[in-house]
């Protein structure tokens, strides 16, 4: 996907919109920059549901360059950390590729922002669209997409 340079308000638009949305199987939408040598791969999770897609898509694109998987965790400070979510999520560790365990006590944009310079590739799960049921994807994956130069692949599962 390449990104239309007269919409700033769209990000896609169509056949992608509805792809994202209600999605036929799993999706992976990649916004690619050109010559890149993919030695980092930056895994943010939560522990949502696009999470497992989001590992896997991050060690394949790791095996297939050779490349180290940094796996980040934010918390925002102004909202209760969900243990037990972040427990569960400590067996990515031992994950194969993960080099790097980055908790952040920040709100994740800032977190994977921060982070983004140092890595050449970022997996995101579509998450988060509670304030507009028609938007494709939730305002956190809209605000990297619209703030990185870095390539970002966009999965989301099946539901």
């Amino acid at each position: 996907w390449q990104a239309e340079e007269s919409s700033s308000e769209r990000l896609f638009g169509q056949p992608l919109d509805g792809l994202l949305r209600q999605p036929p199987c799993d999706v992976v939408v990649a916004r690619l920059q050109s010559g890149a040598d993919w030695r980092r791969v930056l895994l943010p999770v939560r522990g949502g549901p696009h999470t497992q897609l989001a590992c896997d898509v991050a060690l394949a694109l790791a095996e297939q360059h050779d490349a180290a998987i940094s796996v980040l965790y934010a918390a925002n400070p102004r909202f209760p950390d969900h243990a037990v979510v972040r427990e569960s999520l400590q067996s990515l560790r031992s994950m194969p590729r993960v080099t790097r365990w980055l908790e952040r006590t920040i709100p994740a944009e800032q977190a994977i922002l921060a982070e983004a310079p140092d890595h050449q590739a970022i997996v995101l799960g579509v998450t988060g669209r509670r304030g507009d049921p028609e938007a494709p994807i939730g305002p956190l994956a809209d605000r990297i997409l619209r703030n990185t130069d870095t390539t970002v692949l966009l999965v989301r599962r099946r539901m």
